[in-house]
């Protein structure tokens, strides 16, 4: 009895002896990350980063998170994938935008590597289209740069329509692409932002619209803050271009013309002036501008979606006021000298379209321009212009007649360098 205890004993210690000698389990090995190479690109062009060639020798990567280091900043994508997409922001000449990763592995190791951009500005005469983001949307804008364009030039924030786009307003087949000649006739930058669809979560697509100065518009317009984003826009162009502050000039129609409204009389100085096409004030009390702005109007007494006399906008939309209304309040909000008020018939250039255009120009005490306001009598839901196609007749009757003795772009461009 006292053997086998004494054997059993023996077998203990020599058992724990052997647990004691066996190895150690080796350290985790951290995982080696890999951005990729360096690259070059153009301003405007997307480019994906892969950290696929990261690896783990004792295990698996479980996480990657790209972020910027230094350069203008850039719109990251998937930052938590191991494929990123980069949206480079304009540039002025050329800029160099350093990111990292970094990966972790398995034992929560971790280990970084970084990668280099050369954003290049693109060729002059290309519209180029940024992606950015904005209240933790992604969003959009274009610029058309001219040849002729220099540092501290003027520029132009053209703002479509409801159910347009950055993209449509700026086809050759509509009225308003005539600011891409005016453009490089002048040598004023173009700029171009997209509107927010709010039925889609959108701020992408062809179909959008703007939070304009209207309390409501039965869910037909954006609910975004699209006077932060077009600011910031103007801020994001400015870093890349450089152009003069003191000489932005926003215009818009229909739904862009009220939005134009809108920048005037909540950020008026932000802009030297404004040309809105087609649009009126809403019906209900707004506050007066912060400060004078000198602004252009046009509308058509025929107009049957923004009504001349005031009421629902395309027959359910929220009211506007009539658009008599809507120039005396710039005009109270100008305070032009009546003794300078001049009114005259642009010429008839094209008697067969039934519609005659008036100009009332109200000036400044001092003989600058205050309000310039043109009345397209006969003209419909459109800017005039002497050379656009001939409606079909299901948008004509939506829209209206066309007035033909000028081009509307051309007015606003003319008010725009007189001030």
């Amino acid at each position: 009895m006292t053997a086998r205890i004494a054997i059993a004993g023996i077998a203990a210690i020599l058992s724990a002896c052997s647990d004691n000698d066996a190895d150690p389990p080796a350290p985790n090995e951290s995982p080696v990350a890999d951005a990729g190479a360096d690259a070059t690109l153009i301003e405007g062009n997307a480019i994906t980063l892969d950290a696929g060639g990261s690896a783990d020798a004792d295990g698996s990567i479980v996480s990657f998170e790209w972020r910027q280091v230094s350069g203008p900043t850039a719109l990251i994508l998937d930052a938590d994938a191991a494929a990123a997409i980069i949206e480079p922001p304009l540039v002025d000449g050329a800029e160099t935008l350093t990111f990292s990763v970094t990966v972790t592995d398995d034992d929560g190791a971790r280990d970084t590597d970084m990668v280099d951009l050369e954003v290049n500005q693109a060729p002059d005469e290309e519209i180029v289209e940024v992606r950015t983001e904005f209240d933790g949307i992604e969003r959009a804008f274009s610029v058309y740069t001219p040849t002729d364009y220099e540092r501290g030039d003027p520029a132009v924030l053209l703002l479509h329509g409801s159910g347009g786009s950055m993209r449509e307003v700026l086809l050759p087949q509509r009225t308003t692409s005539r600011w891409l000649d005016l453009a490089d006739r002048d040598g004023f930058l173009l700029i171009a932002p997209n509107g927010f669809n709010e039925a889609n979560l959108d701020g992408l697509g062809d179909e959008q619209s703007w939070n304009d100065i209207r309390d409501d518009d039965t869910g037909r317009t954006s609910l975004e803050d699209d006077v932060g984003f077009l600011l910031s826009v103007l801020d994001a162009v400015d870093a890349g271009r450089d152009y003069d502050p003191n000489e932005v000039f926003v215009t818009g129609s229909s739904n862009g013309g009220i939005m134009a409204m809108t920048l005037l009389i909540e950020t008026p100085a932000r802009f030297e002036g404004a040309a809105a096409f087609i649009a009126s004030l809403p019906r209900e009390t707004i506050p007066d501008p912060v400060a004078p702005t000198p602004v252009m109007l046009l509308n058509g007494t025929l107009d049957q979606l923004i009504l001349f006399g005031g009421g629902p906008v395309a027959g359910d939309g929220a009211p506007t006021r009539s658009v008599p209304a809507t120039v005396d309040y710039f005009i109270d909000a100008t305070t032009p000298d009546p003794s300078l008020t001049a009114t005259r018939q642009l010429i008839d250039a094209a008697p067969g379209d039934g519609c005659e255009i008036f100009e009332t120009r109200y000036r400044a005490p001092g003989g600058g321009p205050a309000v310039t306001y043109y009345e397209a009598r006969g003209g419909g839901h459109n800017v005039p212009d002497p050379t656009a196609p001939p409606f079909a007749p299901a948008a004509e009757a939506l829209l209206g007649p066309r007035c033909r003795d000028a081009n509307g772009i051309d007015l606003a461009n003319d008010f725009r360098r007189g001030l």
